[in-house]
């Protein structure tokens, strides 16, 4: 498993608003020296707002399961197009091949901002529907480099009880399951500073459900942190040593505990 090497996937919510997406790159920018053995960073952009449209299209009749899976995946292509556009000192590439490469050459720390749709064409395994978005596609690259974790930047926190008064650190896949049928979950929605709190359905949770398979399969933590400004949870997760201060989410496979 490769260590010294972090996968980030930047939710759509956070690149479709310019501060929060330039409280996120600062934050992951600060790993080089929070995390001075920590090489490469690769970056995958999610699909926002735009995504939603695709949705409504999807809803209408107006296109089928394999259309919207392609289209959406273009969309995330176009906001890692964008994040390019913002850090201009990013490596982009769209070759596998090349991503392999650059993590695995010695030299100074990179960020590498990886848009997807080739080489899912390429190597097409996932399902081609609602289940499967950028959460799922960004831990199947994960795995597909042998990372030992994925992380998901998102406008929340993590993943809550239904209290809404505690964030679950550590949750494995089988009670995520247990609690979501359970109706005991509950989904931030964060506004600045402010948190109101919504009842998930049952079938409504903050990751894409085809990720618990993914996780169940290839055995990688997932951690979501927020992105959001004011946040800073991504560098106190790398940078703080007091767990208390830390506030994430990590998903993880019972058998590999």
């Amino acid at each position: 498993m490769i260590d010294n090497v972090l996968l980030f996937k930047i939710g759509g919510k956070i690149i479709d608003n310019k501060t929060d997406l330039d409280n996120t790159i600062s934050q992951l920018r600060a790993i080089k020296e929070i995390k001075p053995s920590i090489k490469s960073i690769i970056l995958i952009a999610g699909g926002g707002s735009n995504v939603d449209e695709i949705r409504k299209s999807y809803k209408r009749g107006e296109i089928n399961d394999e259309v919207a899976h392609w289209q959406a995946i273009k969309i995330m292509d176009l906001n890692a197009i964008k994040i390019q556009d913002l850090n201009k000192d990013f490596t982009l590439t769209d070759s596998f091949i090349e991503l392999t490469r650059l993590v695995s050459s010695s030299g100074q720390f990179k960020i590498i901002n990886f848009p997807t749709f080739k080489y899912l064409k390429r190597n097409d395994e996932l399902p081609h529907n609602w289940k499967t978005t950028s959460d799922s596609i960004s831990y199947f690259i994960a795995s597909k480099l042998n990372l030992l974790k994925c992380f998901l930047i998102k406008d929340l926190d993590g993943i809550y009880l239904k209290d809404g008064k505690k964030i679950i650190k550590n949750l494995s896949i089988n009670d995520f399951q247990k609690f979501q049928k359970n109706d005991l979950l509950f989904n931030p929605i964060i506004y600045g500073i402010k948190k109101q709190f919504f009842s998930l359905k049952k079938q409504s949770t903050p990751i894409d459900s085809y990720l618990l398979t993914l996780i169940k399969e290839y055995k990688l933590d997932c951690i979501i942190l927020n992105g959001k400004k004011p946040s800073t949870n991504i560098t106190k997760y790398f940078q703080s040593i007091n767990e208390d201060e830390k506030v994430y989410t990590k998903l993880y496979c019972d058998a590999s505990r």
